[in-house]
């Protein structure tokens, strides 16, 4: 029995710098094919080292779709065989079109480069651009960039693509050509014809037309009459999509701005004090540099489990190596409190409870700073900053805060509620053991701080 080789990795770096050297040998095919059809540039010497790297690179790129998936193909296969039937059925027909050096065939054929309608052939080349918006379209899901200003780029792009094949289907049809043939004339003969059509595709498609420029026959008519149609149905769709972008490139802006719109209105209505809406203003603006105006906990809770818990454990990383808390607890321990942390924002000055309540929550530090006060608030014991928590002496002993905590600066908590904290103790008593402990400890020490000698 023959053993089934395992397919080479796909993701690896060095298939995403190949990936990346296929796709700008694409993007070198898709500008310079048309140009070789329509101004007759198939027996320049200098194409052959080109016609050469262009193959050799289309053709392995073949071989190695045949043994190895793109990366933007996210199910695993598990054998050569399996991929390579995906492979014959998908893409296979396409990229070996592309690959085919049809140029160089009919050089061979007609060195006089005489080869009539057969240089058509070189258009198969072109049959790799539906693998371009592949790439594209993977690379707008894996890149960081914002979305909005990758579709912008990709809308230009296409918009010059398309540009660049109608001003090469004009010179097709015969617009700039003089007396004799297109090979009569020389290179910079070639470029200036190239730059008109662009020029007349532009004026045409942004509908502006100045007409120094006209067909002179009927198929150019016609064809003229076509780019017109296609520029005014396009005009109001690209600057709608373009305007659409723009206005979208920082949606998170929007929104932050569109909210503080109607929460302005909704102060001005009730006939807020001034001094309440500065509060608001700077609480709100706190939120934006910090957290851009996004509730991180909303978002994380369409996840499921696991994938919650790895982003809250990502988030909440430096709080985690702050906090004494959670250095010597397991992980699981460390996952399942994770969960159950609620954030909180208070503005400074703002207290966070005040003596003889109730507690009910205890809170981590994770930016900022409070002081722990008298009940009048005016004498202050001590100030605690990031990787302290508090609150958990009235929590886990049954009794009211011993003291009063208020915010220094805006300062960013978590806060766990008792019925959370109960629960997870419960399921890892060595640890109930030892913050319990830790709470007589600080109970005391406060109450002597309090007390005074």
């Amino acid at each position: 029995m023959i053993p089934v080789m395992s397919p080479l990795r796909s993701d690896t770096v060095a298939r995403q710098w190949w990936d990346l050297l296929v796709v700008l040998t694409t993007v070198g095919v898709v500008v310079e094919t048309p140009l070789r059809v329509t101004l007759d540039l198939l027996t320049g010497a200098w194409m052959w080292p080109y016609d050469l790297v262009v193959t050799a690179i289309l053709t392995l790129d073949v071989l190695l779709n045949l043994v190895s998936r793109a990366p933007d193909r996210k199910s695993p296969a598990a054998n050569l065989g399996q991929i390579a039937r995906d492979y014959l059925k998908g893409w296979f027909a396409l990229d070996l079109a592309a690959a085919v050096p049809f140029d160089m065939f009919l050089v061979a054929l007609a060195p006089s480069g005489d080869s009539g309608m057969l240089h058509l052939l070189c258009l198969a080349r072109l049959a790799r651009l539906p693998r371009l918006v592949q790439y594209l379209r993977w690379r707008a899901r894996e890149s960081n960039l914002n979305p909005s200003l990758f579709r912008l780029g990709s809308l230009v792009f296409w918009i010059l693509v398309g540009a660049h094949f109608i001003a090469c289907a004009w010179l097709l049809l015969g617009a700039g050509n003089s007396a004799g043939t297109s090979a009569d004339y020389a290179p910079d003969d070639a470029v200036r014809r190239y730059v008109r059509a662009l020029y007349w595709t532009t004026t045409t498609l942004t509908t502006i037309g100045y007409g120094d420029i006209a067909p002179v026959d009927n198929v150019q008519t016609v064809f003229c009459m076509f780019v017109q149609l296609l520029g005014a149905g396009m005009y109001g769709l690209v600057i709608g999509a373009m305007a659409s972008l723009i206005a979208n490139i920082d949606v998170a802006k929007a929104q932050f701005r569109e909210r503080m719109e109607k929460i302005e209105t909704f102060m001005k209505y009730k006939s807020l004090p001034q001094e309440t809406r500065e509060r608001v203003h700077d609480y709100y603006q706190y939120l934006w540099e910090t957290r851009r105006g996004y509730d991180e906990y909303s978002l994380v809770e369409e996840f499921p489990g696991p994938l919650k818990a790895e982003i809250l454990l990502f988030l909440n990383r430096a709080m985690i190596e702050k906090v004494p808390f959670f250095r010597g607890a397991r992980p699981d321990f460390v996952r399942e409190i994770v969960l159950l942390l609620r954030p909180v924002v208070f503005s400074p000055g703002e207290f966070v409870f005040r003596k003889g309540e109730v507690g009910h929550d205890m809170y981590f530090i994770s930016r900022g700073a409070v002081e722990v006060v008298s009940e009048d608030g005016q004498t202050v014991f001590a100030t605690l900053r990031e990787g302290n928590f508090f609150g958990e002496i009235a929590l886990l002993l049954s009794q009211p805060r011993t003291a009063s905590i208020r915010a220094l600066e805006f300062t960013d908590l978590y806060q766990l509620d008792q019925e959370a904290v109960e629960r997870a103790l419960k399921r890892f008593p060595d640890f109930e053991k030892q913050i319990r402990e830790l709470a007589e400890r600080r109970h005391q020490e406060i109450t002597r701080t309090v007390s005074g000698p």
